[in-house]
């Protein structure tokens, strides 16, 4: 189960005022239900996943999956993790044109010292997609 607590972003805005992005009390969507996020452009919708995904460290607060807090993990290990449990569809995509969708899919996975039925499992992927 992901749960979110106390998380906190900002950032210094060139004039110097600062500019809360995310304040969040407390996320814990329900496993495997549909979640929706809304809000006005600007109200942190974009940066939560960031946060939830250990993308993005916020100033405070936890993000933790099944009892594990990822922001007690030093960067490398939380990529690590990442790679292990978390998928992630960007907004803005972050295609490459010159390969094809399977190989789009699969990229991701060549990182990973696990690259058996990568191919495979990106068909499956984009099947279910």
């Amino acid at each position: 189960m992901l749960v979110a607590e106390g998380l906190r972003l900002s950032f210094r805005e060139p004039g110097g005022d600062v500019l809360v992005a995310l304040d969040l009390h407390r996320f814990a969507p329900e496993p495997g239900a549909l979640t929706v996020v809304r809000g006005p452009s600007g109200s942190g919708k974009s940066t939560l996943p960031y946060v939830l995904a250990g993308l993005q460290c916020p100033d405070s607060g936890t993000v933790r999956l099944d009892e594990t807090d990822i922001y007690s993990f030093a960067e490398t290990k939380r990529d690590r993790w990442r790679r292990q449990h978390i998928g992630f569809v960007f907004q803005d995509f972050h295609l490459l044109p010159e390969l094809s969708p399977i190989w789009n899919v699969s990229i991701a996975a060549t990182f990973s010292r696990s690259r058996k039925d990568i191919k495979e499992r990106a068909r499956v992927l984009l099947d279910e997609l």
